[in-house]
């Protein structure tokens, strides 16, 4: 069992610019793979007066983007749809400094924000127009605005220090710091690592020694909470009106605490042996998602709330909660292996199902939205890389 020795709880774009490295990646995981959609039953109607924003990079028609042999130097533009119309095209690549990997690309409160880092240094702008830069390169976990002030937490490339800032001083450098939630992760919003609590920027980070670790809590630059544990390995923690969260593992067995209550708790009684683990969702139905192994070493995904275990087939590589609604992601998705799905923040769980953009290989057949039965085409020469929602009172 972790000890713990402190009460828990009281209540790249790098030199060169290669825009389309990361993505390259992903497109290589793609590769001989299977994949489905699966989850929760949904209602079947649909949503009234939804928007879907839209986030695409598009090239010349003589360009061959998937190649992308001179390493992104194109001309080339990032566009924001409001369901199927043009809302903004804004210059981008090396010289706009508008990195074109879809993980730098990110769809808060209906602008686009984009970062980008060099050995120039890092730059934030919203809709095209810079919002904050300085003069280290650092690879964004957290971004918020927040009553007009930009706040940002980074990873220093490369590596040895978390970094937060506000309108790019920074406010707080921590060695070694390892941020606890990030953009295209399970459970975290589009601001990534940083969310609102009581009016308030929070985060949190960790630091490993030896065998014990270190959590620490932010709140409006302060540290609200500061524990250590001994022979165990925190997954995930959150700061929370309900109570502050910290799920982690010792021995095999998964632990979640919300302030001072065990909420679930699963390991070898129960037959199963957690590899990995994540609050998926903390607001509206605590739960949590993870890879297992039983007795007999077969591996399995599944979602935990309390001690039900909900069993995933398959390998997901994502996976999406809300309330009692839940799906998942093999890549590539659906019955479409001839398409690229570059990020989580591809797909959307609405509460009546999983809406996608995908992006076909065979470059001659446009990129799409695909929502249910729903198929909406863009005539563009590039790809899709990130999609939103909004939805009225």
């Amino acid at each position: 069992m972790a000890v713990l020795t402190a009460v828990f709880f009281s209540c790249n774009i790098i030199e060169p610019p290669l825009s389309m490295e990361d993505s390259r990646r992903v497109e290589d995981s793609l590769q001989g793979t299977s994949g489905d959609v699966g989850g929760r039953p949904y209602n079947g109607q649909e949503l009234r007066d939804t928007v879907f924003l839209i986030s695409a990079v598009v090239f010349p028609e003589d360009y061959d983007w998937q190649r992308d042999s001179i390493f992104g130097d194109v001309s080339c533009s990032l566009r924001i749809y409001r369901n199927s119309e043009i809302a903004l095209e804004i210059p981008a690549g090396i010289d706009a400094r508008v990195a074109l990997s879809p993980d730098y690309h990110h769809i808060i409160s209906g602008s686009v924000f984009t970062e980008y880092a060099d050995a120039q240094g890092t730059t934030v702008k919203k809709d095209g127009e810079v919002i904050a830069e300085w003069g280290e390169r650092e690879k964004l976990h957290g971004l918020m605005i927040k009553d007009g002030v930009v706040h940002t937490l980074g990873l220093s490339l490369p590596g040895g220090e978390l970094v937060y800032r506000r309108d790019g001083t920074p406010v707080r450098k921590i060695k070694d710091g390892i941020p606890v939630g990030g953009f295209g992760m399970d459970g975290y919003g589009p601001c990534g690592a940083m969310y609102e609590v009581e009016g308030q920027v929070c985060f949190v980070y960790k630091n490993v020694y030896g065998d014990s670790q270190t959590l620490t809590l932010v709140k409006d630059g302060k540290t609200l909470d500061q524990s250590v544990l001994q022979s165990a390995n925190i997954l995930d923690a959150r700061v929370g009106n309900l109570g502050n969260a910290l799920l982690y593992t010792s021995g095999g067995t998964m632990s979640l605490f919300v302030g001072d209550s065990l909420i679930t708790r699963i390991g070898k009684r129960d037959g199963l042996h957690c590899v990995s683990g994540q609050i998926v969702d903390y607001r509206d139905c605590l739960s949590v998602a993870g890879m297992f192994r039983d007795e007999k070493r077969n591996y399995m995904y599944g979602i935990l709330r309390g001690q039900e275990f909900i069993r995933i087939e398959g390998t997901p590589a994502y996976i999406y909660c809300r309330g009692q609604n839940y799906a998942w992601m093999e890549q590539p998705p659906g019955d479409r292996p001839d398409c690229y799905f570059f990020h989580r923040n591809c797909a959307c769980l609405l509460d009546d199902g999983l809406a996608m953009v995908l992006t076909p290989k065979n470059q001659e057949s446009p990129p799409f939205l695909k929502y249910k039965t729903r198929v909406t085409e863009f005539n563009l020469h590039g790809y899709l890389s990130g999609l939103a929602v909004e939805i009225p009172e």
